[in-house]
């Protein structure tokens, strides 16, 4: 296998010392260059990456706090409205459960009674400032 390469015979792809020129160490050099550039390119790429992954890291730590603070506010509110519940449970038995017709209707008597009472006191009143202008009368009249 022999290769002719600028004039220069070599022997099974090696040459020797004295055979290898400035030339093919200039472009081994390119080469290595070129293949330092993608590297470079390539760290930098992953050095961005990385630090993006960090940041995203944060971020998702954040809101896994932010979302466990409000499933303990959740729970609070749950325990509150169980305990509750029992208080509910039992003034209803209590009290009995009106059904919104009662309840209306007791509103209702309840401002008629009201209004009843108010007419009755001015009616009241009214008499008695009459008879107070009667008895006032009858004394001038004396």
């Amino acid at each position: 296998m022999a290769e002719k390469r600028e004039g220069k015979e070599m022997v099974s792809g090696y040459k020797t010392a004295m055979e290898v020129s400035i030339e093919d160490i200039k472009d081994d050099i390119a080469d290595i260059k070129e293949v330092l550039k993608g590297l470079t390119t390539a760290v930098s790429t992953l050095a961005v990456q990385e630090e993006r992954q960090g940041r995203m890291q944060q971020d998702i730590d954040k809101i896994l706090q932010s979302i466990d603070a409000q499933w303990k506010a959740i729970r609070s509110i749950q325990d509150t409205c169980r305990i509750r519940e029992k208080h509910v449970d039992f003034a209803e038995k209590l009290m009995g459960q009106p059904d919104s017709r009662t309840w209306w209707n007791a509103k209702v008597t309840g401002a008629t009674e009201k209004l009843i009472l108010l007419f009755a006191g001015a009616i009241a009143s009214a008499i008695g400032y009459q008879v107070y202008l009667i008895v006032v009368d009858s004394l001038k009249r004396q």
